[in-house]
């Protein structure tokens, strides 16, 4: 028997999803807090600290994740307190993830002062289980060495930067023509070739050639070396991704 519950039971995974913790927008008692603009994310887009912003970017321009949402659920699970009695203790969740293969992931983004506190470290195990053995559902928890970690976090800021410029008859026509080209030319060839090849023209301080390839990458059509910066030397990588 479940030693554990979840409030709502579909985790908050649906649009317009309510954070179950709704402090002040600008609450003056903390360093940062504001809204993102987070794509996937099914409701409100709070943040309580730029490693949550950072660790939700990564997420966004994760190809592999379907949606996300924020603060979206409460875990009420049990802490032994002997050996024959216990207490309940809540937990409120940063991010609820669903991927595209339909697992779900719990993730807690946590500097590692905060992750070294006992109480953390008390409760950690009892939510994991809590999770995983009583729900199915995963749970990981990322410091600012997994979420700050380079070149993932600068790349994922770059896809992301070029987001919506295809929204204009210009950016349709050149992803369009990018599409062509993939279905065409032979790998491998960097984004500078790509570009070249597609002929894509664009206007001042806009290159929707290289926006073209930053959707396509976002969409999972096209994919880079995720161990290198993205540079128009990069090498995109095409065709054989499901």
């Amino acid at each position: 028997m479940p030693q554990s519950t979840i409030s709502p039971a579909d985790l908050g995974l649906h649009a317009n999803a309510v954070p179950m913790r709704n402090p002040p927008l600008w609450n003056r008692g903390r360093a940062l807090d504001g809204v993102g603009g987070d794509y996937k994310c099914l409701g409100r887009t709070l943040f309580r600290s730029i490693l949550e912003l950072r660790c939700r970017r990564l997420l966004s321009a994760d190809k592999d994740v379907l949606e996300f949402a924020v603060e979206s659920h409460q875990l009420k699970y049990r802490i032994p307190t002997s050996p024959h009695d216990h207490s309940s203790a809540i937990y409120t969740p940063d991010i609820t993830v669903r991927y595209r293969d339909g697992r779900i992931v719990v993730v807690e983004a946590k500097a590692e002062f905060f992750a070294n506190k006992p109480y953390w470290k008390s409760h950690r195990p009892f939510i994991q289980d809590a999770y995983e053995v009583d729900h199915g559902i995963g749970f990981i928890v990322k410091t600012e060495w997994d979420i700050n970690a380079q070149p993932a976090l600068s790349n994922s800021e770059i896809m992301l930067r070029y987001r919506y410029r295809y929204r204009s008859a210009d950016g349709e026509d050149a992803l369009r023509r990018m599409r062509m080209v993939l279905a065409t030319y032979q790998p491998p060839a960097t984004i500078r070739e790509l570009i070249a090849v597609s002929g894509i023209q664009s206007p001042d301080c806009q290159d929707l050639g290289f926006a073209a390839l930053m959707n396509l990458a976002l969409w999972g059509e096209v994919d880079f070396d995720p161990t290198l910066p993205i540079t128009y030397e990069t090498r995109v990588i095409w065709g054989a991704i499901e």
